[in-house]
C-alpha cells in the first residue's frame, strides 16, 4: 500500500479533486446509473430503434452464459506484431497457433504471433463482462450477473500471476500484464471495472475484496507506472485509472485521472486546438482520443463534474465541418482512411450532451441500434438540421477548406498549412487535396 500511495503521487502529485463528491457503496456509477436505467427502460419501451438495440445487446449477452469460462493462460502481444514480414499482410487465424498470410500463403506459428490472438481474448472477456453487467441492470436477471462475476472472480485468480511484459516480452516500466503496454491495460480495464460497478450488489464482501485488491488497484497501479503527457493513449490511461479511482472511492486515483498536469481536464484543454482539432493532425488519432475520453467524462458527470465544456464539442465537430461532401476524410499524418458519416454512432453522446444542430443531421437518417444509440440516444431528433457546406479555414491545425457550391457533388480544395502533429506527423506540408 505505501507503495501505492507513493506511486499516485509520483504520477500526479496528487492534486486535489476539489470539490468532487466520490461515491460511497453507491452503484452503478461509472457506465450508468440507477436513474439512467429507469429511464432506459422507458426508453425501450417507447422506442422501436431502442428496443432493437438492447435486443441486440441481449443476444450477445445470452451468448455468454452458455460458454465455459477460460482464461488465457498468459497476456497477449501488440497487434501489430500480427503482418506477414514478407508481404506486411494482416495475418488470418486458423487456429490459436496457425496464423496464415493471405497474400502469399504461408502459415506461421509460435511467438509473437500466438500470444496476439490472446490479446484479442482478452478483451472480448472484458466486454462480455461488461455486456453481461448492463444486461443484468436492465433485466434484474441475476443470471447475467452471475456469469460477468464468474469472468471477475477468474481475473481476480490470475491477474497477478500474468508477468509484466512489453512489446519485446521484457519486464519493463510501460509493460502490462493482460497486454504488452499499459495502453492494452487501460482498454481492457475500462470494461472490466464497469462490469465490477454493474454487478457490485450481487457480489458478497470477499468476492468485492478480492476483485478490488488483486484486480483493480493493482491494475490501476500498473499503469500509473508509465505516464505520457498531453497524448491520446494518456486519454485511455486517465479513464482506465479515474474509473478505477470513483467506483473504489479513491481521491487519489481520481486526482491523478483528472486534476494532474496529465489528467482530462488538461487534456481537454491542452490537447484539443482552438478550431477543435486533436493537435496530432490525424483523423485515426482524433477519433482513437474520442473514444479513450467518453468513459472518464460520463462516469465524472455522474458524480457531478461536468466537463463538457464548448472546446469539448468543437472537437466532434472538427470532421463534420472538414469532411468532403462525400463524408470522407482526407487521411493527413498517420491516419487511415475514414469516413466521418460512418463515424455516427458517436455523436447519440455528441447529441445528447449538446443538442448542436450538425450532430443531429447525421443521426437523423440513421438506424440507432448501436449500444451507443441505446445508452446516449436522445428519443427525439431534430429533423430539419442540416450537414454544413461552404469555405472554412481551420487556423489553429493549419487547413484550408474550399468548397465551390453544394451537393455530393461539390468541388473541394484543402491546402495542408499546418503543424507537424508531433510523433504522428508527416512532412506533407502544402499539399494540395482535390475532391470532385
Amino acid at each position: 500500500m505505501r507503495e501505492l500511495v507513493l506511486l499516485l503521487g509520483f504520477w500526479g502529485m496528487c492534486a486535489s479533486v476539489g470539490a468532487l463528491e466520490l461515491p460511497k457503496d453507491r452503484h452503478p456509477v461509472l457506465l450508468v446509473t440507477r436513474e439512467e436505467v429507469a429511464a432506459l427502460k422507458k426508453k425501450i419501451a417507447a422506442k422501436a430503434w431502442a428496443r432493437r438495440a438492447f435486443e441486440n445487446l441481449l443476444a450477445q449477452a445470452k451468448s455468454w452464459l452458455g460458454r465455459k469460462i477460460t482464461l488465457p493462460d498468459r497476456g497477449g502481444q501488440w497487434w501489430h506484431w500480427y503482418s506477414c514480414p514478407t508481404c506486411g499482410s494482416r495475418l488470418k487465424t486458423l487456429s490459436p497457433t496457425r496464423h496464415k498470410c493471405p497474400t502469399c500463403g504461408k502459415v506461421y506459428s509460435g511467438e509473437p504471433y500466438d500470444s496476439v490472438v490472446l490479446s484479442g481474448k482478452h478483451s472480448s472477456l472484458a466486454r462480455g463482462a461488461r455486456d453481461l453487467g448492463f444486461v443484468f441492470q436492465v433485466t434484474g436477471e441475476r443470471r447475467y450477473a452471475a456469469k460477468a462475476a464468474e469472468i471477475l472472480l477468474g481475473y481476480a485468480d490470475r491477474y497477478l500471476s500474468y508477468p509484466r511484459h512489453d512489446i519485446r516480452g521484457r519486464d519493463r516500466v510501460g509493460g502490462g500484464r493482460v497486454g504488452p503496454q499499459t495502453l492494452d491495460e487501460s482498454t481492457w480495464l475500462i470494461p472490466m471495472v464497469q462490469a465490477y460497478d454493474l454487478v457490485w450488489e450481487t457480489l458478497s464482501e470477499e468476492q468485492r475484496k478480492a476483485i478490488e485488491e488483486k484486480l483493480l488497484r493493482p491494475a490501476a497501479g500498473l499503469i500509473m507506472e508509465h505516464r505520457i503527457g498531453i497524448h491520446n493513449i494518456q486519454c485511455w490511461k486517465n479513464s482506465a485509472v479515474g474509473l478505477v479511482g470513483i467506483c473504489l472511492g479513491d481521491e487519489r486515483l481520481v486526482a491523478a485521472a483528472v486534476t494532474s498536469p496529465h489528467g482530462i481536464r488538461a487534456q481537454l484543454a491542452k490537447g484539443i486546438l482552438d478550431d477543435g482539432f486533436w493537435y496530432e493532425g490525424s483523423w485515426s488519432y482524433h477519433y482513437y482520443t474520442m473514444s479513450a475520453l467518453v468513459p472518464l467524462a460520463e462516469a465524472l458527470r455522474h458524480i457531478g463534474t461536468d466537463v463538457y465544456t464548448d472546446r469539448y464539442r468543437r472537437f466532434y465537430a472538427a470532421p463534420l465541418l472538414f469532411a468532403l461532401p462525400n463524408g470522407h476524410l482526407p487521411a493527413f499524418n498517420d491516419s487511415h482512411p475514414s469516413n466521418a458519416y460512418a463515424q455516427w454512432p458517436r455523436y447519440e453522446l455528441a447529441y445528447a450532451r449538446w443538442h448542436d444542430p450538425i450532430f443531429a443531421a447525421l443521426l437523423k437518417d440513421k438506424p440507432r441500434t448501436t449500444l451507443d444509440s441505446l445508452l446516449y440516444g436522445e428519443p427525439e431528433i431534430d429533423r430539419a438540421a442540416a450537414l454544413p457546406s461552404g469555405s472554412r479555414n481551420f487556423r489553429a491545425s493549419g487547413y484550408a477548406y474550399l468548397q465551390c457550391d453544394g451537393g455530393v457533388d461539390a468541388p473541394v480544395a484543402i491546402l495542408d498549412y499546418a503543424p507537424h502533429g508531433g510523433g504522428h506527423g508527416h512532412p506533407e506540408k502544402l499539399q494540395l487535396v482535390l475532391y470532385a
